[in-house]
């Protein structure tokens, strides 16, 4: 025990504040994105599209007595990763991933606990994929479930016009 608590001590003195920031679990995420191969546009509503749907989902939440999920910016990054690798095709449409990116999300913000995610494509704007999801109900309880504090939004069309859109929630403690 003595020789690890040792160990651990001689590693933290070793780390300068240059080493410290390579461990950031966010940046493999960032680094994907930037290195995103597709050539499609970006949409022109972008960021407001994440405003837009975000009061969807809060209304019908506080409709429902439900507090308002808070919108976490390392959730929207990881979400808008997911989106535009189904959009590139470097992933196949659905979940792949999703304990991963969990996991990077639970690591940047410090805590977590339950986490899911809903995905969709074809719709071509907020109000259609939310509407789309209302209708489904298992993307329904994801959107009204009581456990999840925090959500986040990302979307990525393809070179021929198809948008790729997810939501994943947080719950954080």
């Amino acid at each position: 025990m003595k020789t690890l608590t040792l160990f651990l001590l001689m590693f933290l003195i070793s780390c300068n504040k240059d080493t410290l920031k390579d461990i950031n679990p966010m940046e493999k995420v960032v680094e994907s994105i930037s290195d995103a191969t597709t050539e499609a546009p970006l949409l022109p509503e972008g960021p407001t599209w994440n405003d837009e749907y975000i009061e969807l989902v809060n209304t019908h939440r506080r409709d429902l007595g439900l507090r308002a999920l808070q919108v976490s910016p390392y959730i929207d990054l990881a979400a808008l990763d997911h989106s535009q690798k189904m959009a590139d095709k470097t992933i196949p449409f659905g979940h792949t991933g999703s304990a991963t990116r969990c996991s990077l999300i639970i690591n940047a913000i410090g805590s977590g606990n339950l986490c899911g995610e809903i995905v969709a494509s074809g719709y071509k704007t907020p109000q259609s994929v939310f509407e789309g999801w209302i209708k489904s109900p298992t993307h329904k309880s994801k959107i009204e479930n009581t456990r999840y504090t925090h959500t986040g939004l990302g979307f990525a069309k393809n070179s021929t016009g198809v948008i790729y859109w997810t939501q994943i929630f947080l719950e954080v403690n």
